[in-house]
This record gives C-alpha cells, sequence and structure tokens, in this order.
C-alpha cells in the first residue's frame, strides 16, 4: 500500500522503517525546514541496547550517551538526524518544508495536493493512507498548517498534554536543583530539564535553549524506547 507519514519526528521515521520492512510504499511529509529542528522533545535513551537495532556503532559513539538516573541524556537532535540518514539509505521519501494543501478522498484511497519549497516534487501524491504522526508546529514556515479532512488517522492514542522544557549548564542544577519532571544531563556539559507543570524555576545563568512541545502527559512515554514501543504495536487502519 501507499502510505503518506506526516510530520517526521522519531516515532514517523520509526514507522517508516517498519512499514518499509512489511513491503509498503513510504512517503515522509515534514512541514519544517530541517528535520530534527525545534528540538521538541526530551533527549532520552532508557536501554542503550535497543539502539543497536537502529544506528552503526560510529553513530551511537557520536550521540555522547550520559547516564541519568532517568535514563541517559543525549542530544535528540542528532537521535533523529542519524535516523533520518537510515531512512534515506532505504529511499524512503521524506520532503521537508512540504505542505498539503488539500487532501481529497476517492473510493480506493486519497489526493494529496502539497506544496514544496525545498526541492522539486510532485504537486499531487496518491496514497492508500494517510497518517498524522506529528501536528505541525507553531515555528511551522508561516506558523502554516497542512489541510487535513477527518479520513487522515491519527497515530498517538495516548493522552497528550503541553510540556515545557529548558537547556541549562551543569552548575546551575547543582547550586540551585530543579524541580523538573525530567533531569538529563548530556555528555556536553548542558543538562535538559522539562517540566508536565508550571515552574517558577530559573537558572542563574539563564536558559542556554528553552522547548515548548505537546507530549504524551505521561512521562515514561518520553523517551527513544517508547517510540520503539508505540510503532511496534501500530497496526495499519483497515480500509
Amino acid at each position: 500500500m501507499r502510505i503518506a507519514l506526516v510530520g517526521a519526528n522519531v516515532d514517523a521515521l520509526l514507522l517508516a522503517l517498519k512499514l518499509d520492512d512489511q513491503g509498503h510504499d513510504v512517503t515522509v511529509i515534514e512541514i519544517e525546514a530541517e528535520i530534527g529542528l525545534p528540538v521538541d522533545t526530551p533527549g532520552r535513551v532508557i536501554d542503550r541496547e535497543l539502539l543497536n537495532e537502529y544506528f552503526s556503532p560510529p553513530q551511537q559513539a557520536f550521540l555522547a550517551l550520559k547516564e541519568n538516573q532517568q535514563g541517559w541524556g543525549c542530544r535528540w537532535e542528532w537521535v533523529i538526524k542519524h535516523l533520518s540518514h537510515v531512512v534515506a539509505h532505504r529511499s524512503i521519501p521524506c520532503y521537508t518544508r512540504t505542505r498539503i494543501l488539500k487532501m481529497e478522498s476517492f473510493d480506493s484511497g486519497h489526493w494529496l495536493h502539497v506544496q514544496s519549497t525545498e526541492r522539486p516534487m510532485p504537486t499531487k501524491l496518491v496514497v492508500d493512507h494517510v497518517i498524522l504522526v506529528r501536528e505541525a508546529g507553531v515555528r511551522a514556515p508561516g506558523r502554516r498548517q497542512h489541510q487535513l479532512t477527518d479520513a487522515v488517522h491519527r497515530f498517538h492514542q495516548t493522552s497528550m498534554a503541553l510540556w515545557n522544557g529548558g537547556l541549562v549548564v551543569v552548575a546551575d542544577t547543582l547550586t540551585n536543583p530543579p524541580d523538573a519532571t525530567l533531569v538529563l544531563e548530556r555528555a556536553d556539559g548542558l543538562v535538559e530539564l522539562w517540566w508536565g507543570t508550571h515552574s517558577e524555576w530559573t537558572p542563574a545563568r539563564g536558559f542556554v535553549e528553552t522547548y515548548r512541545s505537546c507530549l504524551p502527559s505521561d512521562p515514561q512515554e518520553l523517551s527513544f524506547d517508547a517510540a520503539v514501543h508505540r510503532v511496534a504495536s501500530f497496526e495499519l487502519p483497515t480500509p
């Protein structure tokens, strides 16, 4: 079957690999200009052995995993960039800065009218299924959204919530321990902090970077491992 995955996060790339293994014709559509940016997910791996199935030893070494009480911390943008390299090596099309202008359904599938400023590509795609993996964020080019119909299938079946995060230097967490739900120190001397609720905590040197994203409300769902398990349990919708 021909399948369009909308939103190129880790879940979508893992799902693209799974569907490709099953013999499906997969296309990934991403409205952002670059896969992996902006960062919108905690850089967290719980079982690092799980990476062996997807990444080469040099790729894993590049991630520079740092062990924490809540898992291994790393730069999430490099997790997704390495994964996108694996997807590209499989010759799975992944179109960035691409927006679905219109979705039309017919008896045997859907027409997707698309617009891209990134590279030449078809202006129409014919697919059997459209799976929305990630909503377009507020920082998408022009804050524009995909124009989808109710015929789209949503990947996430879990409760979602708004998470706020920030990147700080290690020293600020030692002198003023944060009240974050997730605290993930990285090998580069920085710490990722994520809150599922509002917090007044501020670092002495300020935030290096801040995050704001709609993610699964359960903190246990915020990891590479959880994405692998979500994809493993996913089944294509019946016609």
